[in-house]
């Protein structure tokens, strides 16, 4: 996929570019700031202990919280990721997301909270960042129940011994599309629009690789 660092100006804080930038100064002890590393240490290290991790890779991250784009693609679903575990986020996550907030307010109206966080520029017809990432949840899942339906079949196949039918298996997006939606209670979403949507979005997908 795409660089997740690429972006303009206004949306650089939330890179990761931006994050090693912000932890470099930490580390290098020269700013105020740096005691915010020294209380990390020792909560990240604390908690290391209880959880009782025989090897961590480092000593002075045993908890792999600084793998950056390993971790998510940008540092505003990093915070939110660790939140949701239960971790502190390292303090150059918290300086970078802070720095979003400071350039919101600072533009005084001129620009939306959208910009600042993202690099993607918001899409016609799917909205907001929070928009699109519900539209790639979705379809995302979509894909898996597939997945999972086809493998379902080609094991029914399989056990029946009919080898030749498991070669020329194609389980139709339509019916697993009926199915998807009524699961999750959405069966008034017409399946031939949600397919529509679907094609466009796997195309999307497949250029953004």
């Amino acid at each position: 996929m795409k660089d997740s660092n690429e972006g303009s100006t206004v949306s650089r804080s939330n890179t990761w570019g931006r994050v090693r930038e912000i932890r470099e100064n930490l580390l290098s002890y020269k700013t105020v700031l740096s005691e915010m590393e020294d209380d990390w240490q020792l909560i990240t290290q604390s908690t290391a202990m209880n959880l009782k991790l025989d090897e961590p890779l480092d000593p002075k991250d045993p908890l792999g919280m600084r793998d950056d784009e390993k971790t998510s693609s940008t540092p505003l679903n990093a915070f939110r990721y660790f939140l949701d575990i239960g971790l502190f986020p390292p303090p150059e996550i918290l300086l970078a997301i802070a720095e979003c907030f400071d350039r919101y307010f600072q533009a005084e109206g001129q620009l939306e909270l959208e910009e600042v966080f993202f690099s993607r520029p918001r899409k016609k017809r799917i909205g907001n960042n929070s928009a699109q990432e519900a539209r790639d949840r979705l379809y995302h899942a979509f894909c898996l129940s597939h997945s999972f339906e086809h493998l379902a079949k080609s094991h029914q196949l399989k056990k029946a011994g009919d080898d030749t039918a498991v070669e020329s298996l194609g389980v139709a997006l339509e019916s697993t599309a009926e199915k998807f939606l009524r699961e999750r209670g959405l069966p008034d979403l017409e399946v031939d629009s949600f397919l529509r949507g679907f094609y466009r979005w796997r195309q999307e997908f497949e250029s953004d690789k």
